[in-house]
């Protein structure tokens, strides 16, 4: 039986977003926040603080701003690394956001946030970074 199912039948409380910190995402500080189908876009959403009405809203798999009141020191490199992890992740972003509610249990749900991988900081800085300071060091 589906989550879905379960919760159609009231037998089981079913959450369908996922809030992933800097842990999980390799995203200096924050949380991204991740829905199932809930509107007509599937989108990612960025802030400092757990629902925080300031924000970065982009939309997958077109990687679009279509949100964004942080302030702009924070926002450029926010941004930065919020369009990688979308990049390296929007397989299984888009996969939440159709099929979120379809797992068949906790088990099958924590496989699939285990799948998400932090960004590396190559993959947050560039190689050209790290190659700048290993001619510094």
């Amino acid at each position: 039986m589906l989550l879905s199912e379960l919760y159609a039948n009231k037998k089981v409380e079913l959450f369908d977003m996922i809030n992933l910190d800097a842990a999980d995402t390799g995203i200096s500080k924050g949380y991204v926040y991740m829905s199932t189908k809930d509107a007509s876009i599937c989108t990612i959403k960025y802030s400092l603080k757990l629902n925080d009405k300031n924000n970065i809203v982009m939309t997958i798999p077109d990687y679009k701003i279509i949100a964004d009141n942080l302030d702009d020191k924070v926002s450029k490199t926010i941004k930065k690394q919020l369009m990688k992890f979308a990049m390296k992740h929007h397989e299984k972003i888009l996969h939440f956001w159709n099929h979120g509610t379809e797992f068949k249990n906790k088990k099958e749900l924590i496989t699939f946030l285990n799948s998400i991988k932090p960004l590396s900081t190559v993959e947050k800085n560039g190689a050209k970074k790290l190659e700048l300071e290993y001619k510094r060091g």
